[in-house]
């Protein structure tokens, strides 16, 4: 389920009837475009709506979360079919799927960058969940900003 504030009423809103239907669909509502959750819903939100909020910077990083969850699920299950089913399209999809899994396993790997800034943050950065706005400036930058002001 999606837990987060989006910070908008309408989406608030559409994450509970979001999550309200998890139940009926499981997880075929992953899958589901605008136009077929406009369906779903009984076009309580347009497609529209639905196409902004599953673009959502936040709603987007839990799709991607639950995806690569599913697909390890789903990798787990050919890998312990694998000894008595020897299907060419099991291996295929399962080549794929760790395939896939590689890759974003090399994505969270990648080193974290920190930028000091004092330019104030856009409203999509200051949701983006990879972003820590900092109460205290470090020493280092305090150091040398006092530094370039007496220069």
């Amino acid at each position: 389920m999606i837990m987060v504030d989006l910070k908008d009423d309408v989406l608030n809103v559409m994450r509970d009837r979001f999550n309200s239907e998890i139940k009926n669909f499981g997880d075929k509502l992953l899958s589901m475009s605008p136009y077929e959750l406009q369906t779903a819903f009984n076009s309580e939100f347009s497609a529209q709506q639905w196409k902004e909020f599953r673009l959502h910077p936040l709603v987007d990083a839990w799709f991607e979360e639950e995806m690569n969850i599913m697909v390890r699920n789903k990798a787990f299950k050919l890998l312990n079919q694998s000894g008595t089913n020897n299907s060419t399209a099991t291996t295929q999809a399962l080549g794929q799927m760790m395939n896939y899994l590689e890759r974003k396993k090399e994505q969270a790997s990648e080193p974290v960058v920190f930028i000091y800034s004092f330019v104030p943050l856009s409203e999509m950065e200051e949701q983006a969940p990879n972003v820590r706005t900092l109460e205290n400036i470090p020493t280092e930058i305090k150091n040398a900003i006092v530094k370039i002001r007496e220069d």
